[in-house]
């Protein structure tokens, strides 16, 4: 799909109440699409603090999980475990991370990962 068109589809699926959409549907994910920070952070831009997104890749999300499952493993069931690959993967979006970290100056206000906020 082109932008233009998966823009128009994006804004369509507002019409929609979420709350009778089905989980996982293609109108679901449309509908909740409108709120990614990608298409409304360049129209908020001049009344926020510089803000910085980087994208990550589906194997980068899948290290994430298996890194985080492991480490909130109380139960004894098991979790899928950490490979060699995964931990590569996450060195290397820590290491992306800490480089746009570095970048900002301390007033640039604030840093979120996880689920903890630093203020600078």
């Amino acid at each position: 799909m082109e932008e233009g068109d998966a823009r128009k589809a994006r804004l369509a699926a507002c019409k929609f109440n979420p709350f009778t959409l089905l989980p996982h549907s293609q109108e679901k994910y449309l509908y909740l699409s409108n709120f990614d920070i990608q298409h409304w952070y360049t129209s908020m831009q001049h009344h926020t603090i510089p803000t910085r997104v980087i994208s990550i890749t589906y194997e980068d999300g899948v290290a994430m999980r298996r890194s985080f499952d492991t480490k909130a493993e109380r139960t004894g069931e098991g979790v899928e475990p950490l490979t060699e690959g995964d931990v590569l993967l996450i060195s290397k979006l820590e290491e992306r991370i800490q480089n746009i970290i570095d970048d900002l100056s301390p007033d640039q206000g604030i840093i979120k990962n996880s689920n903890t906020i630093h203020k600078y």
